[in-house]
């Protein structure tokens, strides 16, 4: 029976499910031998069952790369509200990210554990993966004390006793796990990009302010509520500019249009070529904008683009970021 890639899941499941006879199903060892990688497909009811040797074959004679685009599903949840990880775990002055857990509905965020391309970019200088249970997977700093490496040994022994589909009671090196890169190099780089930012997000200063990424024309902040902040910099506009900073918006916001906030700075006139683009431009990546500035500077702004035509989005000035905020809330 054929099975759409869309309902495949890379699986981790213990080297002693093989047995000759049995459990014959098609598998990937991993550089851990207690494990292997094997393959779920869901059905239309959440039902899961494993990837027959079939459908294995039909789907390597029909796609060859329906297996990066099963780990691509990974990057994904099959409920609407749930992020790239589920619950992590700080630093007591909240300056270093200490784990991430995976914890997803569909009841395999241990194979979670496999997104490296993510994963070592959130955790450069190296990372521990354990999984308890099927459900859970968690990723944990190499840069941690070992007062928190004995805290999370602990919580991963009693999340153990606990599972219901028990795996394992201990961490490993994330080089247990290392997979070829074409199995796990995602597809969506936007998306991928907008995970590793939510992650990297986390480690704030002490005093809580948040960490802006930098831009040539403008910084952003990307608040956990959906709102886009834009600090406008006085940096002239020119296509390219703008070009590359749209790039950097999607990546920020995995893709996603949003309600930006903007904070508004002096900057040279563009030219005529330049305000057309950025005005086609606006629907790809946002809902509305909210202009904060003083002086009429956001209303200058408003006449140069959008002299004779309406605007393409809801737009407004305020002189009030807490009056712009509560206006975007509506297109949230």
């Amino acid at each position: 029976m054929s099975v759409s890639v869309k309902n495949i899941f890379p699986l981790i499941v213990p080297a002693s499910y093989y047995a000759k006879g049995t459990w014959e199903l098609p598998h990937y060892r991993l550089p851990n031998e207690a494990f292997l990688l094997t393959w779920a497909v869901f059905g239309n009811d959440n039902s899961m069952t494993y990837l027959t040797q079939d459908q294995f074959i039909g789907l390597n004679s029909e796609n060859k790369n329906w297996q990066q685009e099963a780990f691509e599903n990974l990057r994904y949840s099959i409920a609407k509200n749930e992020m790239f990880f589920t619950h992590f775990k700080m630093s007591e002055d909240q300056s270093r990210l200490i784990f991430l857990s995976f914890i997803h509905s569909d009841g395999i965020g241990s194979s979670r554990i496999l997104l490296s391309s993510e994963l070592q970019r959130i955790f450069p200088n190296g990372y521990y993966v354990a999984f308890p249970d099927r459900s859970c997977g968690l990723v944990i700093s190499k840069d941690i004390s070992e007062e928190e490496l004995t805290e999370t040994k602990n919580l991963v022994q009693s999340m153990y006793q606990e599972a219901t589909i028990p795996i394992s009671n201990q961490l490993y090196s994330n080089d247990d796990f290392t997979l070829p890169e074409l199995l796990v190099k995602p597809i969506d780089i936007d998306r991928s990009q907008f995970s590793i930012n939510e992650a990297l997000k986390l480690a704030t200063k002490k005093n809580n302010t948040p960490e802006l990424i930098k831009g040539e024309i403008a910084d952003y902040y990307y608040s956990p509520e959906g709102i886009l902040y834009s600090y406008s910099k006085s940096t002239k506009r020119t296509v390219k500019t703008i070009s590359d900073n749209i790039s950097l918006v999607k990546q920020i916001t995995g893709g996603k249009k949003v309600p930006l906030l903007i904070y508004l700075a002096n900057s040279p006139v563009p030219d005529k070529e330049t305000r057309k683009f950025s005005a086609e431009q606006l629907p790809n990546v946002y809902t509305a904008m909210a202009m904060v500035s003083k002086g009429g500077l956001a209303q200058f702004i408003m006449n140069i683009l959008f002299k004779f035509k309406a605007p393409p989005i809801p737009m407004k000035s305020f002189a009030d970021d807490r009056e712009a905020k509560e206006w975007l809330k509506q297109f949230l």
